[in-house]
């Protein structure tokens, strides 16, 4: 299945795409969002500038989004319009990321997949992070 690697440059999104793709799942596009607050609740912050090197250095290209406001509604939306054009540009079928504990991260990605009649894959979803 040809997926879009919702993606933060950090160990678990990278694991995760190694992990679908050890599946046979190819990844058709990294989607990106550089959130406006630290505090976001749905997505991870910390180095997202470096995102753009490592998609160049995964030959993937990558959709980035920049959120202006820190409300998880408007995340959403952005995640939601930046999935779209995925699905329209590269062909995906589904979504992975690398979410290993955060119910409420996971369960916003699952209903956005639904919304979007995406399948969604969580391969490191409770995953012992100290094992990897």
């Amino acid at each position: 299945m040809n997926l879009a690697a919702l993606f933060s440059g950090g160990k678990d999104s990278i694991f995760a795409i190694h992990r679908v793709q050890e599946m046979g799942h190819s990844i058709g596009c990294l989607v990106t969002i550089l959130t406006s607050s630290p505090d976001s609740h749905l997505l991870h912050h910390p180095n997202i500038s470096w995102t753009k090197l490592q998609a160049q250095a995964m030959n993937l290209p990558q959709i980035f989004l920049q959120s202006n406001s820190d409300d998880t509604e408007h995340e959403l939306e952005l995640l939601k319009h930046g999935l779209k054009k995925a699905k329209k540009e590269y062909g995906i079928e589904g979504i992975v990321h690398g979410g290993i504990l955060s119910r409420f991260q996971k369960s916003k990605f699952e209903t956005l997949s639904q919304d979007l009649n995406l399948k969604i894959i969580s391969p490191i979803w409770k995953e012992n992070e100290e094992k990897y």
